[in-house]
Formats: C-alpha cells, sequence, structure tokens
C-alpha cells in the first residue's frame, strides 16, 4: 500500500524519480542466519519496531518535534549478527498504548492533542 501510494503520488508529478529509501518498522523476513559455530540457516525473523540494519541508509524518526536523522548503519558483519541485522528506529514510548490512552481521557481541549503548530 505504501509503495502504490508514494508512486501514485511521485508520478502524477511527471518527473523521474528513483525510491533510496523503503523500510518498514513491523515486518517478518527470510534472513539466512548463524547460531554460534553451526552451519548458516534460514529463518524468519519478525522485527517489531526496528528497521534492517543491512539495508542501506534508513530514518530513525524524531517525535513530536524532535529531529529526525537520516543514518547509515555499520556494515561490521558482527555486529549486524549481534543485533540480528536490525536498528531500533524509535523514540520509545513514555506509556503503554493503553495507558497513553487513558490517560489522555482527562484532557477535553483537542489543542493538547496537536504536536506541530
Amino acid at each position: 500500500n505504501a509503495e502504490y501510494g508514494s508512486d501514485t503520488v511521485v508520478s502524477d508529478t511527471g518527473k523521474d524519480y528513483e525510491r533510496i529509501l523503503d523500510i518498514w518498522h513491523n515486518c517478518v523476513v527470510k534472513k539466512k542466519f548463524q547460531f554460534g559455530n553451526d552451519e548458516p540457516k534460514d529463518i524468519w525473523l519478525h522485527r517489531k519496531g526496528a528497521a534492517p540494519a543491512d539495508e542501506g541508509p534508513l530514518v530513525i524518526p524524531g517525535s513530536r518535534g524532535a529531529f529526525s536523522y537520516l543514518v547509515l548503519p555499520n556494515d561490521d558483519q558482527k555486529l549486524l549478527e549481534t543485533s540480528g541485522y536490525s536498528l531500533a528506529h524509535g523514540a520509545g514510548r513514555k506509556w503503554t498504548r493503553g495507558k497513553a490512552l487513558e490517560a489522555g481521557k482527562k484532557y477535553k481541549n483537542l489543542s493538547l492533542f496537536t504536536t506541530t503548530e
């Protein structure tokens, strides 16, 4: 869906383009992985709130007005293996989603939910 949407928007401009960044923060991918001294084998790697660290540059988004960063992960094979070929890419949450929704119920002023002006 995201690919279709971005292709549609950009193609409507009539300009040539090249996608240079296309990542997901929740996905399942097939990876060849080696555990210790065992032979490498194919596994299904689930990334939840993480991006691939072995597929080029990625964005670490800021939240609530904080800067976002375009980063190129380290290509050290040992570090990639240790991290599961993944990189956490967000600021995280202070509260669980449920706790945040519950806390928000006491506020009636909708402007409190606006993060930019």
